[in-house]
């Protein structure tokens, strides 16, 4: 090509000018005038950096898309598990507050059963039909269970009963502690 540009007298100069003149004497290559196939090294590196770069990225994609059914299947997982854990929650709550409602009937029954001087409220408690001692029935299973076993009740006393803890101390003697911790303590 470039012998039909230059014609074969001046190629034949520049052949022979450029004969020995490359590295470690040999002869320098003519390079064909730039119709396409030539590329400059520095445009040949960019774009092959360009391409590693692009068959990366291409790579990373791959692997991405690889794992999203693993991610996925991971996500149906922790759904799952979530639904599971609110179940079980749901039912903790139900437990929880049969036991509360199941703890303040006893407790009612059991002050129900002291204002009725009972001396033992949980044998009382192991005898009293529970089903029938709601609501306005209490009275009168409380009178069935009087009459059935009278050894578990005082006679003839109604009432809650006073505990010590419940004793108010006279109005003076109140004063005169107080007046012997203030003095303990260095206060007048």
């Amino acid at each position: 090509m470039l012998k039909d540009v230059l014609g074969e007298e001046l190629f034949a100069l520049v052949k022979e000018a450029l004969r020995g003149k490359g590295r470690e004497g040999r002869d320098l290559e003519l390079a064909v005038i730039n119709n396409g196939s030539y590329l400059p090294a520095e445009k040949f590196n960019q774009v092959n950096e360009e391409n590693k770069s692009l068959k990366n990225r291409l790579k990373e994609q791959e692997a991405a898309l690889s794992r999203l059914p693993d991610e996925e299947r991971s996500r149906r997982e922790l759904s799952q598990q979530l639904e599971e854990e609110r179940g079980r929650l749901a039912l903790l709550q139900q437990e929880w507050r049969e036991a509360a409602q199941e703890r303040e009937q006893r407790h009612g029954l059991e002050l129900a059963l002291l204002s009725r001087k009972a001396r033992n409220t949980k044998a009382c408690l192991a005898l009293l039909d529970r089903e029938k001692a709601s609501g306005e029935s209490l009275e009168q299973e409380l009178d069935r269970l009087a009459e059935e076993h009278p050894y578990l009740f005082e006679e003839g006393k109604t009432g809650l009963p006073r505990f010590a803890a419940q004793v108010d101390p006279p109005a003076d003697e109140g004063e005169g502690l107080a007046r012997q911790i203030a003095q303990g303590m260095g206060i007048k």
